[in-house]
């Protein structure tokens, strides 16, 4: 586990650093940089369980207000769009294809709270 937490932590952190030419770049920095932050904690065995709580909050609701760029995306352009490494310059098609970085940031950070749970071992 501490492997694969290294591992999500530098994979995060690449995914900071490819977004210097995104429209809106400090924000992508600052939840990937985040997401990073909490995967090489859990390799140390450090959950804030609050924190992480947080983060998971922030990306679904982030991720919900997303979702009408998403349908909008795929009635014009077609699913396959998001996924294609094509160069559509369109709002929609870039705002679902972050919907994507967002469901992967969520679903780790609620992986990663399940474990801080597992790892709490109350006082007796």
């Amino acid at each position: 586990m501490r492997l694969t937490n290294y591992i999500l932590s530098f994979m995060f952190l690449l995914f900071a650093g490819v977004q210097y030419n995104d429209p809106d770049p400090l924000i992508w920095i600052l939840i990937y940089f985040f997401a990073a932050t909490i995967c090489f904690l859990a390799a140390r065995g450090k959950y804030y369980d609050k924190i992480i709580l947080l983060g998971i909050v922030i990306s679904l609701i982030w991720s919900m207000t997303l979702v009408a760029s998403i349908l909008a995306a795929i009635s014009q352009y077609g699913a396959g769009s998001i996924f294609s490494p094509s160069m559509i310059k369109d709002n929609e098609v870039e705002e679902a294809r972050e919907s994507l970085g967002l469901l992967i940031v969520f679903v780790v950070l609620v992986w990663k709270y399940r474990e801080a749970k597992k790892s709490f071992k109350p006082a007796i």
